[in-house]
C-alpha cells in the first residue's frame, strides 16, 4: 500500500465538531483533581432521567438495552457480530469526548465561570439539542460531592478558522452550523512531528498500561487507527477501507523520542460507590519517519484524542508539525 493509498482511507471531511460549554455558577461548585470523570458521571446521570423508561439499574439487563437511545449514546452496546471494520472488539467507543476544565482542584464560587469542551461525532452530532438538555438538567442536579449547581449560558462551536455561538444567553432555538472538520494536506517534507500530550495517554498491550519505558510510536498510531476506523464504522455509517496490517507494518518503521511521565488522579463514581485511579503519560513525544501516511490520523486525533477513557477526556493531544 503507498503513503497516498493510505492517506485516501479516511475522507478528507469528517463529521465532528468541537463545542465549548460557558456556564455561570449559581451554587459553589468544588471540581476533582481531574474533573472529566466528574463530568461525564452528571452527564450520565441525567441523561439517564431524560431516557430511561425501565429504572433498571443494570442497562445491559435491560429488555431495551440495544433499542434505548440513552446507551446508544452514553455507552454503546456492542454489536451482536464482535468483528467491524476488519478488527474483532468487545467494547464500541461512545461518540463523545468530554474536554474538562484545567488540572487541579478547585472551589468554583457562586457567580464564577465554569466551561468545558465536549466532542461529538458522527450522529451523535443530531443529538446535539437533546445532549444540551441533559447537561442543563446535569448542571441544574449538582455536580460534585457538595452538589453545586450552574447555569448554561451558552454553546459555542470551536472551529479551526475561528469561534461561532450555537446557543445564545436565554435561548432554546440551535443556530444551524456546519459540523465538519477539514484535513488539510500533510506538511512538506513531512518526516517530523511533535505530539504535546496534554491529558494522561492511557495505552495498553496485552491489557497492561504502557510506561514511558514500554510505550512506542507504533502502538500510538495503531491505537489512533483501531479508534477513529471504529468510531466511523460504529457512528458515522459504512467503514473506511483500511488496511490495518500495512499500516501497522508501516508504523513500525516510526522512531520518536520523549519526555513523557505518568500522571495520576483518582476518579469517584458516585453511582457505583468507590474510587480508582485515572492514569496516563503526559509530556512532549517526537516522532520522526515516513509520517504522511498517519497525517489524517494524528490530526484527527486532536478532537476525538486516542487511547482508554476519551469519553473523560484521556489522551488529548496537540499536534506541532516541525520543519
Amino acid at each position: 500500500m503507498t503513503g497516498a493509498a493510505t492517506h485516501r482511507a479516511m475522507p478528507a471531511a469528517l463529521p465532528l465538531a468541537r463545542y465549548r460549554f460557558e456556564c455561570v455558577v449559581e451554587k459553589p461548585i468544588r471540581l476533582h483533581e481531574y474533573a472529566g470523570s466528574m463530568l461525564r458521571g452528571a452527564f450520565g446521570t441525567a441523561l439517564r432521567h431524560l431516557l430511561c423508561v425501565t429504572g433498571r439499574d443494570d442497562c445491559k439487563a435491560c429488555p431495551l438495552y440495544r433499542s434505548c437511545q440513552f446507551p446508544a449514546i452514553f455507552a454503546p452496546p456492542p454489536p451482536l457480530s464482535q468483528r467491524t471494520s476488519g478488527q474483532a472488539f468487545s467494547e464500541v467507543p461512545a461518540a463523545y469526548v468530554i474536554e474538562p476544565p484545567a488540572r487541579g482542584e478547585a472551589l468554583l464560587p457562586a457567580g464564577a465561570a465554569l466551561q468545558w469542551h465536549l466532542v461529538l461525532f458522527g450522529r451523535a452530532l443530531g443529538e446535539l439539542p437533546l445532549i444540551i438538555a441533559a447537561w442543563r438538567r446535569a448542571l441544574a442536579q449538582g455536580l460534585g460531592p457538595d452538589r453545586g449547581s450552574a447555569r448554561l449560558c451558552r454553546v459555542v462551536h470551536c472551529r479551526a478558522d475561528g469561534e461561532a455561538s450555537v446557543l445564545e444567553p436565554n435561548s432554546r432555538a440551535l443556530v444551524e452550523h456546519s459540523a465538519i472538520v477539514h484535513i488539510p494536506p500533510p506538511p512538506l517534507a513531512f518526516e517530523r512531528i511533535d505530539l504535546h500530550c496534554l491529558t494522561p495517554l492511557h495505552l495498553q498491550r496485552n491489557g497492561k498500561p504502557l510506561d514511558a519505558g514500554s510505550i512506542t510510536p507504533d502502538r500510538l498510531l495503531i491505537g489512533l487507527i483501531k479508534r477513529l476506523s471504529l468510531l466511523q464504522a460504529c457512528h458515522a455509517g459504512d467503514p473506511w477501507p483500511v488496511d490495518h496490517a500495512a499500516l501497522a507494518t508501516r508504523a513500525r518503521e516510526i522512531h520518536g523520542q520523549h519526555a513523557l511521565h505518568w500522571q495520576s488522579s483518582r476518579r469517584y463514581s458516585a453511582r457505583h460507590q468507590h474510587s480508582s485511579t485515572l492514569g496516563g503519560l503526559v509530556g512532549h513525544w517526537q516522532l520522526r519517519g515516513d509520517l504522511a501516511p498517519f497525517w489524517p490520523w494524528l490530526h484527527a486525533g486532536q478532537w476525538l484524542h486516542v487511547g482508554k477513557h476519551t469519553s473523560f477526556g484521556l489522551g488529548h493531544y496537540r499536534l506541532d508539525p516541525s520543519p
